[in-house]
């Protein structure tokens, strides 16, 4: 699709056209945590009506972090619930399972041949895990895959070399910010979701905590 290479917040890491005969636009969601306000979530839709299919939201729950503790999972699966409930609002699938992280890229490959996906999408993250992550799917995946930068004003590609110093990137942000701080859009698909059973997923909610092999030192904030 053309505006996918116009749009600076995509980048394309697997091109091609949508997979004919696709049932749906999968968003593999992992920075961007939430169902409303969110470019990587809009492109998905957006992909989708093109296509004509519904959207689904894949989230790779990790069984254990090397830095991540119970007051961290708590917080993250009490924001989750509340993102799978204002997805089901905007006729948007949830799709949550418990993955290891050494596994998490085979995981959303199947989920999209599970699915029949058209399109895959993912939000960007600069950190080199997910950045590795992002490479692995590109190359495992049969269809196009994208990667949105969904939690910054002003795109990242924009800004061109690094900046150490405010005095250098603040004239950028400031020439671009006003073409950039606009609402999103909070579009809903025009197809809905039809959740299946053959479509195993786990409810977002802390009794999931008891599952996980993760820190436990650090309580959750009351």
């Amino acid at each position: 699709m053309k505006w996918w290479r116009e749009d600076a917040r995509i980048r394309v890491l697997r091109g091609g056209a949508p997979e004919p005969g696709g049932r749906c636009v999968a968003y593999w969601m992992q920075r961007a945590q939430r169902a409303l306000d969110n470019p990587a979530l809009e492109t998905t839709v957006r992909t989708a009506d093109e296509i004509g299919v519904p959207v689904v939201v894949f989230f790779a729950l990790l069984a254990t972090h090397r830095v991540a503790n119970l007051r961290h999972y708590t917080f993250m699966l009490e924001g989750l619930a509340e993102t799978a409930r204002r997805l089901k609002e905007r006729r948007i699938g949830f799709v949550l399972r418990i993955v290891r992280a050494a596994s998490a890229v085979q995981e959303f490959v199947a989920f999209c041949r599970e699915v029949k996906a058209a399109v895959a999408v993912v939000d960007e993250n600069p950190l080199r895990a997910s950045a590795r992550w992002r490479e692995r799917a590109a190359a495992e995946l049969a269809v196009p895959l994208l990667a949105v930068d969904a939690d910054v004003i002003v795109p990242c590609a924009l800004l061109g070399r690094e900046h150490y110093a405010a005095r250098t990137i603040r004239p950028r942000l400031n020439a671009m910010v006003g073409a950039y701080l606009k609402p999103v859009g909070n579009l809903i698909p025009a197809a809905a979701w039809r959740t299946s059973r053959h479509h195993a997923s786990r409810e977002p909610a802390t009794q999931l905590l008891a599952e996980l092999a993760i820190d436990r030192s650090v309580a959750p904030a009351d």
